[in-house]
């Protein structure tokens, strides 16, 4: 079997990244001080702890098993704009990490699984916000909507705990250059 990596490249991108013009900065900034790059790796736990409380949450509401918490509408309308900002914060750190050491994070075999994650999760939350912009009640109706809302629910939350664990195993999954 061959790794995904091979297929898409991304060794061969992560030397090209190596030859950006940005990298010699990044490297600056990480290596100006011990703290700089744990810094930046702990805002990035810290986000993604914050997308995957607020996802859960919302995920477990989803699939009824919080029945006792708010109506999901007033739940997501609460929690939805921290799992933005945190997923905004996660992409630049995330990239600053990619481009300060681009093959520990691209020769890694679940850094592609972990991007993927990212990707699907975050379109599923934006197509979860959609809905309930148009109709606060989407989720709530009996029928089909509330088998899909069971199924939405346990599937972004499996999709962003893939996402921790993803993101956690790269540096023990590949290139540790």
């Amino acid at each position: 079997m061959v790794p995904i990596n091979r297929i898409l490249h991304l060794h061969d991108f992560a030397l090209w990244l190596n030859t950006l013009s940005i990298k010699p900065s990044i490297n600056a900034f990480t290596a100006a001080s011990i703290y700089s790059l744990p810094l930046i790796q702990w805002i990035h736990i810290l986000g993604s702890a914050l997308i995957c409380g607020t996802v859960i949450l919302i995920g477990l509401r989803m699939m009824g098993l919080l029945s006792f918490s708010p109506p999901l509408a007033q739940m997501a309308r609460r929690l939805l704009p921290w799992t933005w900002l945190a997923i905004v914060v996660n992409v630049i750190t995330g990239v600053v990490m990619v481009l300060d050491r681009p093959t520990r994070a691209l020769d890694s075999f679940t850094f592609p699984y972990s991007v993927l994650f990212v990707l699907v999760g975050t379109i599923l939350s934006i197509y979860f916000a959609i809905t309930l912009r148009g109709d606060p009640g989407y989720w709530d109706k009996p029928g089909g909507r509330r088998t899909a809302s069971r199924v939405l629910g346990t599937l972004t939350v499996l999709l962003w705990m893939g996402v921790i664990v993803g993101d956690r195993l790269i540096v023990y999954t590949g290139g540790a250059r």
